[in-house]
């Protein structure tokens, strides 16, 4: 990122993911018993798990240490909860 407004822009679209990704997870536990939601939402957090993969690879190869160190463990853990999710929806 070269400019202050571009950090934060990215940081913007990364806080709505996450909740989008909240948001989902909530839906999820609080529809259990409506079998064509959770099917769809199934398809949501497969796409979850993918962005997750890719943005660990992406935290793997980042010229801060504080991402490597701190984003790249976190994203870890959401990709295994998204695919825990896709897997058990």
């Amino acid at each position: 990122m070269k400019t202050h407004d571009n950090m934060l822009v990215m940081e913007g679209i990364s806080i709505g993911i996450n909740l989008l990704f909240l948001g989902i997870a909530f839906l999820r536990f609080s529809q259990r018993n409506n079998a064509t939601l959770v099917n769809k939402l199934r398809i949501a957090f497969w796409l979850f798990f993918v962005l997750f993969s890719l943005n660990t690879l992406g935290n793997l190869f980042a010229e801060t240490l504080t991402e490597t160190l701190i984003f790249t463990p976190l994203t870890v853990l959401l990709a295994i909860l998204s695919l825990r999710l896709a897997l058990k929806a």
